[in-house]
């Protein structure tokens, strides 16, 4: 473990095993520090580890460097149903290339910019950052102004989307704890 990039990351539960610098972006190699994990079928603890999944995913920077996070993320196999599954890590969601604190970080940007221009600052696609602004990660967006830059975009279907999304994280958080 390393200790002093594991207390700058501060992600609970989460330790930093190795970093590499790679053209001014940091990658830090990360595990969780559990060793069991409960499964979402059945809702029983498995310490019977199946696979490693490593991959990628963005998070917010360090000191104006560009942090990626190489994450595994272990599979397991329950013993109750038999079946595999991937275990839940409360700072990202499943299939998800970036932190939920990145993308929130993203979103908050956008309330007081456009998407393109936040796009240039943070080294991303047009595209990746509608796709955050569309699954809306951990934001209370609604407490916020949202500067709508879409002519006709209807407020309602913004505020149901963040509520049922919100929904899903408070629900998905309550699980993993």
């Amino acid at each position: 473990m390393q200790r002093i990039p594991t207390e700058i990351l501060n992600l609970p539960g989460i330790e930093v095993e190795d970093y590499t610098d790679v053209a001014g972006q940091l990658i830090l190699n990360v595990e969780a520090r559990t060793t069991a994990a409960i499964c979402p079928r059945c809702q029983q603890t498995s310490h019977h580890l199946h696979q490693n999944h490593w991959y990628l995913a963005r998070d917010s920077s360090i000191s104006g460097r560009t942090v990626f996070l190489k994450i595994n993320r272990r599979q397991c196999k329950c013993q109750t149903c038999g079946k595999p599954f991937s275990e839940t890590l409360n700072f990202i969601g499943n299939r998800c290339k970036q932190t939920d604190r990145f993308a929130q970080s993203t979103v908050q940007q956008v309330l007081h910019s456009d998407i393109h221009n936040v796009a240039l600052v943070n080294d991303l696609t047009d595209e990746e950052v509608w796709y955050q602004i569309s699954s809306i990660k951990r934001c209370n967006i609604l407490v916020h102004p949202f500067r709508n830059r879409t002519e006709y975009f209807v407020d309602e279907v913004m505020e149901t989307a963040c509520g049922l999304h919100n929904f899903r994280l408070t629900h998905r958080q309550l699980k993993a704890a």
